[in-house]
């Protein structure tokens, strides 16, 4: 989790905030998530320094406004133990 702009900067509440790095669906998800929570979230993505074809597998960002900072790490939290894999018990 990184914050945007230079670390010098005081972070104000109207800064957003790099949440989470990832392919675009799991941005999408979180996204998702995250507007359950009431947390306003938008995405932006690399550009393609290679040409005009879009690269579909290519990380995006999930940001946030420094302000919503605490209540977006906890759903990201949760979105992340919700992804451990079940044990042998637990399939029973």
């Amino acid at each position: 989790m990184q914050q945007n702009g230079q670390e010098s900067e005081a972070a104000g509440p109207d800064r957003t905030f790099d949440l989470f790095t990832g392919p675009a669906w799991q941005c999408d998800l979180l996204i998702t998530l995250l507007g359950d929570a009431g947390i306003a979230a938008f995405r932006t993505e690399y550009a393609n320094i290679y040409g005009t074809t879009p690269i579909f597998d290519a990380n995006c960002r999930t940001c946030v406004m420094e302000s919503d900072r605490e209540a977006a790490e906890e759903v990201l939290r949760r979105y992340f133990e919700n992804q451990e894999q079940p044990t042998e018990e637990q399939m029973r």
